[in-house]
């Protein structure tokens, strides 16, 4: 019985890890962005990230009718080493292929997909044009309606207009589960910047929390493992 309860609970696991290999919304938080310059932007693993996996930047912005506003930059980056849940990385002009979004002073975005253009399946979007509001369709280079699927507050974020801004880690950056991480970046609130100079975030990694069903779970597995070893 034990030995079967072990094989159960090794395939179970084996789906978990499984499921959590691709990349799905909220795996990744925009925590930065800088246009004055550098035209970079810092984005936060809130999952694993494997080797191989393909991520793509725009700044189009996304209209009402369901697709994208053409004539902008969109990246295409392939993940070299493996991003560990917590790693904060940096994405500029050299990074990935294509053609390197180009972030306006006077508003724009950043938005996360899989897919491609044409069948996008969207991960995160900031949006810093205007009041910190999405707009109701993109009507030039500089605002977005809010791309299929994302929420503002969670999967995405809308901030005042600024050329630079970060997430402020100094005053929100306690260790967090991926749901509590995605709320705190989603609050225009805990953001902080500047109209003349470039922002980078004050840590390099942060501790995310494992959600209590997946804690459980790998626990019960040390559980039966370890009473296995007693036997």
């Amino acid at each position: 019985m034990m030995k079967k309860t072990i094989a159960t609970l090794g395939i179970i696991l084996a789906s978990t890890v499984t499921s959590q290999a691709a990349i799905v919304m909220g795996d990744l938080a925009i925590v930065g962005f800088n246009s004055d310059g550098t035209d970079n932007f810092h984005v936060l693993a809130l999952n694993e990230i494997a080797s191989g996996e393909t991520l793509l930047f725009t700044d189009n912005g996304w209209l009402s009718s369901g697709s994208f506003r053409d004539n902008e930059g969109t990246k295409t980056y392939t993940v070299g080493a493996t991003i560990a849940a917590g790693s904060i990385i940096v994405i500029g002009v050299s990074e990935g292929a294509g053609t390197a979004p180009s972030l306006a002073a006077s508003g724009d975005q950043v938005l996360i997909f899989t897919g491609s253009n044409a069948s996008p399946t969207f991960v995160y979007g900031l949006n810093d044009d205007g009041g910190g509001v999405w707009q109701a369709n993109a009507t030039s280079s500089n605002n977005s309606a809010l791309p299929t699927g994302l929420v503002n507050g969670t999967t995405a974020v809308a901030i005042n207009e600024i050329d630079n801004a970060v997430f402020d880690f100094d005053n929100n950056g306690a260790p967090k589960t991926r749901d509590q991480w995605l709320a705190a970046i989603g609050d225009k609130d805990n953001w902080i910047g500047s109209n003349s100079a470039n922002q980078t975030p004050s840590v390099t990694s942060v501790t995310v929390i494992p959600e209590s069903s997946s804690a459980a779970l790998l626990g019960l597995a040390g559980l039966v493992l370890l009473t296995r070893r007693r036997k």
